[in-house]
């Protein structure tokens, strides 16, 4: 079961390439906020333009697969925070 402590997906891969979080952002050409936002589930979906920044730095993810991955994970945490109330 996921918990609110899960990983993103993108988080997950962003740590598979052993960078942090500042020096993903600035490799990916986004800010540090937007990536913090994202990791903790706070955007509700990702837009083709950070989808297209993120896939570039991920091997074999394409923006599709990474806005699919990340909405299933949103999902699941809604999913959770409803059970919770």
């Amino acid at each position: 079961m996921i918990t609110s402590r899960s990983k993103s997906p993108i988080q997950k891969e962003r740590e598979s390439l052993d960078l942090s979080r500042p020096e993903f952002a600035q490799e990916a050409g986004m800010a540090l906020e937007t990536l913090e936002m994202v990791e903790k589930g706070e955007c509700l979906l990702l837009s083709r333009l950070l989808a297209n920044k993120l896939a570039c730095m991920f091997p074999d993810a394409t923006p599709e697969k990474l806005m699919e991955e990340y909405a299933a994970w949103r999902r699941l945490l809604e999913a959770e925070r409803d059970r919770r109330s």
